[in-house]
């Protein structure tokens, strides 16, 4: 059976991560959420564009802009959450 009340305690270094950890809480990210769904976005508007027309450049441009914007406002919907 396990003895588990007989281990080692854990190391201070492991102790001391938590509040590191913490300390670093308020750091912003480099690559915000707004601009992943942009991103997101432009690639399935052009995607979504391109089979749906069967590579029309006009309605691949309009579906890039159009999803290119919606992902954009849904990043920041989600950023504000």
């Amino acid at each position: 059976m396990a003895r588990s009340h007989h281990r080692k305690a854990h190391k201070q270094r492991l102790k001391d991560y938590k509040h590191v950890h913490e300390d670093l809480a308020h750091v912003r990210q480099k690559t915000g959420t707004t601009f992943v769904f942009t991103l997101l976005g432009i690639v399935l508007g052009g995607t979504v564009g391109y089979i749906a027309t069967g590579g029309a450049l006009l309605w691949i441009a309009a579906g890039i802009v159009v999803m290119g914007f919606a992902g954009y406002l849904l990043g920041k919907r989600v950023e504000k959450a």
